[in-house]
C-alpha cells in the first residue's frame, strides 16, 4: 500500500488526509502538540471532518497524526497543505511553506511526488519549493514535483473533496 504524508493537518490537510486514508496509509504531519494529541484521540477539530471516521482510520491503521518528521521518511507522496498567510506589507508568508521544505528534505530517505496544496504565487514550485527541499536535504534525490491548489470550502456542505472539480498540474521533466 503507498504512503503518503500530508504536512499541516488544518482545516485542508486533515481533509485530505481523512479522504486520502480511505486508499493509502496516510502520515498527518502537524508541528502542534496540541493538535496532534486530539487528533490521535480520533477528535476532528475541522468542520466538515466527521470524528467518527477520523476514529476509524486510526482504528484501522489507515491514518496517524505525528509530530515526527522522521515518519515522512519513506512516504511516496508528500503533499504540503500549510497556512499561506499575507504579511502586513500584504505580501505572501512563505515562512510555513519553508518549513514543510526544511521538514521534507531533512527527513525524506527516497524520491517521491511532492505536492504543493498550499496557496501560493506562479512559480512557487519551481522557484522557492524545489530549491528548498534541495537546499535542505543531505541526499541527492530527483523528486517528481505537482501543484493542485486547494478546494476546500469550510462551511459548505454540498461540495466536498470527492465531487469538487480538481486542477493538477506538473511537470513532465525534471524542473530546472
Amino acid at each position: 500500500m503507498k504512503k503518503v504524508a500530508i504536512i499541516g493537518q488544518g482545516y485542508v490537510g486533515l481533509t485530505i488526509s481523512v479522504f486520502a486514508s480511505e486508499h493509502f496509509e496516510v502520515v498527518g504531519f502537524d508541528s502542534n502538540q496540541k493538535v496532534i494529541d486530539q487528533l490521535s484521540s480520533g477528535i476532528s477539530h475541522i468542520e466538515g471532518v466527521d470524528s467518527s471516521l477520523l476514529a476509524n482510520r486510526i482504528k484501522t491503521g489507515r491514518y496517524r497524526a505525528t509530530t515526527n518528521s522522521g515518519e515522512i521518511a519513506d512516504c511516496e507522496v508528500i503533499v504540503i497543505a500549510v497556512p499561506t498567510p499575507l504579511t502586513e506589507d500584504r505580501k505572501p508568508d512563505l515562512s510555513y511553506i519553508e518549513s514543510a521544505c526544511k521538514t521534507i528534505g531533512v527527513n525524506l530517505s527516497k524520491s517521491a511526488l511532492i505536492i504543493n496544496e498550499s496557496t501560493s504565487f506562479p512559480g512557487t514550485l519551481r522557484s522557492f519549493i524545489k530549491p528548498n527541499i534541495e537546499k535542505f536535504s543531505p541526499r541527492k534525490i530527483e523528486h517528481l514535483y505537482a501543484i493542485s491548489p486547494e478546494r476546500v470550502d469550510p462551511g459548505r456542505s454540498d461540495f466536498n473533496l470527492k465531487n469538487t472539480p480538481r486542477l493538477y498540474s506538473g511537470s513532465p521533466e525534471k524542473l530546472p
